[in-house]
């Protein structure tokens, strides 16, 4: 049988090209957001005289599970070998013992039942006590079989695939992409094991930025945090460069590792520039947008759920009706994806709104249908309260819709991205807020141009993986540069 990454006994590099191992737990046909970035680097690397393969998992043991999508195997490059290593799922079994364990206690549970005996104090414990020390060792437990995180048994099968990388085979640099934090930790063992640079790109905050009770590791004791620190620590010291997508995040990892501020490189995410032949089709398809009925059409599209969901404008919009400001027929509110916001207020909201013929909720529709629908609103909405380091991936694919932007959240990256390259309107997550900026749009008081192409070519991933590739030329030592940047502790 073939080495391990090659194929029909052919080596998975090309002869004369600069070889990058990328290591991407989701890459495609997985439909994750984080499959993207990794996938459209890949696509351009070829051009700048990198060779990349990749190593991912597999469909059937990606978590938390993502459906599968053949198409997007249309834009992977044909010569980019793609190795997908699955694992087993031990934190899964767990739960599913630790039900049936429930359920038996519930079945055997009697009123006469012996209490138990605390062994540091000698007193019984309560059977309200003994459930809150089940939970939490219950919680502990789950949180140490996820650490660092939910995909953490892909480690070890990873790491033993990488073993067996043939000689001819090795990298001159290994690229890993989080998260999952499990992909850093793989391609940083990997990189030290084979004595070749490591360069680790952070798609989300892991440790930098967060406090313990905001964390994923709130549920648990703090020296699952303390260890979480550490291996960021790890990563960073053992990388040759650390990418970060915003420039917000990047001054956080500066403040939190100041010896350390001259790895750290800000590449964004952003769109694959067939998209705007898409827009371009879309638009020839169905002329300059179609006929338009004097509403105002706000969309949002993906998935909105606790953390993004859209209290205020509907609260907003509710009392725009209620005080007569706004006649139902003038606006209206169109969300296409998976609605998954826990909020009762905000369902009967909605609710409310929906049979007044002001907000649409659709179900998920195919990319193309989603072009269209796009193209043919007024404003694109982005929901992004309480996340003031990241940027939706989704606000990419919107720019490039000639569409204006109505980002509603707090001060933060998104903010400042739209604000600085004249993407849109940003507006706080306050009701009033909302009023007064719906009102202004309805009026006419505020113009809010689309988007410009000269704004938005900086963002295009054949731009952007031309400084990925210098980042690595940096790093080998090959014909190219980096900018580096430096920042006060």
């Amino acid at each position: 049988m073939p080495a391990l990454l090659r194929a029909a006994g052919k080596s998975l590099f090309e002869p004369g090209m600069k070889k990058v191992l990328l290591i991407a737990y989701y890459f495609p046909p997985i439909a994750a957001t984080g499959a993207m970035r990794p996938l459209q680097f890949c696509r351009h690397l070829s051009s700048y005289g990198w060779m990349p393969s990749v190593l991912a998992t597999d469909t059937s043991s990606a978590l938390p599970p993502h459906p599968e999508d053949r198409k997007l195997l249309d834009v992977v490059p044909e010569d980019l070998s793609v190795t997908r290593i699955g694992h087993p799922d031990p934190r899964g079994r767990f739960l599913k013992v630790v039900e049936y364990v429930r359920h038996l206690r519930r079945q055997r549970r009697k009123a006469d039942a012996p209490s138990e005996t605390d062994v540091s104090t000698g007193k019984p414990v309560s059977s309200r006590s003994k459930a809150m020390l089940l939970n939490a060792a219950k919680l502990f437990t789950e949180a140490s079989w996820e650490f660092p995180d939910l995909q953490s048994p892909w480690y070890r099968p990873a790491t033993q695939a990488l073993t067996r990388l043939s000689p001819e085979d090795r990298p001159d640099l290994i690229w890993a992409t989080g998260r999952p934090w499990t992909g850093l930790l793989v391609g940083l063992r990997q990189a030290r094991r084979r004595k070749v640079p490591f360069i680790a790109d952070f798609r989300d905050p892991w440790v930098a930025g967060q406090q313990h009770e905001t964390s994923e590791y709130r549920r648990s004791a703090k020296v699952l945090w303390k260890r979480a620190q550490r291996l960021e620590r790890s990563v960073c010291e053992g990388a040759a460069r650390v990418i970060l997508n915003t420039d917000e995040l990047r001054e956080v990892f500066c403040m939190t590792y100041p010896e350390l501020s001259e790895k750290f490189v800000v590449i964004p995410n952003g769109y694959p520039e067939y998209l705007a032949e898409r827009f371009k089709a879309v638009y020839r398809e169905n002329g300059r947008r179609l006929q338009k009925t004097g509403t105002v059409e706000f969309s949002h599209f993906g998935t909105v759920y606790g953390g993004r969901k859209p209290l205020a404008l509907l609260q907003a919009v509710d009392q725009l009706l209620r005080e007569g400001k706004v006649e139902p027929a003038r606006m209206r509110l169109r969300f296409v994806g998976s609605w998954e916001v826990d909020d009762v207020t905000c369902e009967r909201l909605a609710k409310d709104l929906e049979q007044k013929g002001v907000l649409q909720r659709e179900q998920p529709v195919s990319h193309q249908q989603c072009l269209t629908k796009m193209a043919n609103a007024d404003y694109l909405l982005v929901l992004q309260a309480g996340f003031s380091l990241q940027i939706p991936a989704k606000i990419y694919e919107y720019i490039v819709a000639n569409r204006p932007l109505l980002v509603i959240g707090g001060k933060g990256a998104t903010e400042n991205l739209v604000t600085r390259n004249n993407f849109g309107l940003c507006c706080p997550d306050h009701v009033e807020s909302l009023k007064e900026t719906l009102m202004a749009l309805l009026s006419g008081r505020q113009i809010v141009r689309p988007p410009s192409p000269l704004d938005t070519a900086q963002f295009g991933y054949r731009e952007l993986t031309g400084k990925l590739a210098n980042v690595f030329g940096a790093v080998a030592g090959t014909v190219g540069t980096v900018r580096l940047f430096s920042c006060s502790a």
